[in-house]
């Protein structure tokens, strides 16, 4: 089993040794990946949305045992398959290029529609930010699941309340505009709560429930997680690692 916080050592490790930013939005959902990788069965599908935080995700594939760790540590070096953002084709476990917010949910929908004439179907999770919400596509994607009662897909949402140049509530927020996010989902046929998205065996035990329609979970997580001067920080969001946060990372991570 996956723990959420061996995913953080390895984005901090290999953060560190490339110099690289893109830290802060990783860091903030390694519970929610590695609960995702726990719960999913081995025809269940994985959609990761929100692209620009593949480090955590190449981080835990390396821990299901998937890449090699030389292979982790070309993160970002010229001719890696494993770039700032997921590309489809360069690694057989991305099912999708993701960097341009709010198309996830859409692929993931559709695979759901198409999967849920199986059988047994599987599962499709899909993770994605809290910006994604201001994207028109995303919610077409989640009227398009309600009405099709799409009981094989799972929605996660990194709800760390932070952007590229700012918090969310500055730029464009939904919290305070006509209800709670839950009940916006719920409105479109969704099953939805909202959990603290650092207790990974909660949010793996709420995953694990089959459900009779689309299911969202909102992770209310911090941006930057794990590193004391970037935590709440949106800027964490590209600023690589100081020697100085990477050494106190360590300190209290052995």
């Amino acid at each position: 089993m996956i723990q959420g916080n061996d995913i953080r050592k390895l984005v901090v490790e290999v953060s560190a040794a490339r110099g690289t930013g893109h830290v802060g939005c990783a860091l903030s959902v390694c519970e929610a990946v590695a609960a995702i990788m726990n719960v999913k069965g081995p025809m269940d599908r994985f959609i990761l949305s929100k692209g620009h935080a593949a480090l955590a995700y190449y981080a835990a594939a390396h821990l299901q045992g998937w890449i090699t760790r030389d292979k982790l540590f070309t993160y970002c070096q010229d001719g890696t398959h494993l770039g700032v953002h997921p590309e489809q084709g360069n690694e057989p476990t991305v099912l999708i290029g993701t960097g341009s917010l709010g198309m996830g949910l859409s692929i993931a929908a559709g695979m759901a529609l198409e999967l849920k004439e199986a059988k047994y179907p599987p599962r499709v999770f899909c993770l994605c930010s809290d910006a994604e919400l201001d994207e028109g596509s995303t919610w077409e994607a989640v009227m398009f699941a309600g009405h099709h009662g799409l009981s094989n897909l799972a929605l996660v949402i990194d709800h760390n309340n932070s952007q590229a140049l700012g918090r969310k509530e500055d730029i464009l927020t939904i919290d305070d505009i006509g209800g709670l996010l839950t009940e916006k989902l719920d409105s479109f046929g969704w099953w939805s709560t909202e959990l603290d998205g650092h207790d990974q065996p909660l949010l793996e035990k709420v995953l694990d429930v089959p459900r009779s329609g689309p299911f969202a979970l909102v992770a209310t997580t911090t941006i930057g997680k794990g590193i004391p001067d970037m935590e709440g920080d949106y800027r964490s969001h590209y600023l690589p690692l100081t020697p100085a946060q990477i050494l106190a990372f360590k300190e209290a991570n052995p």
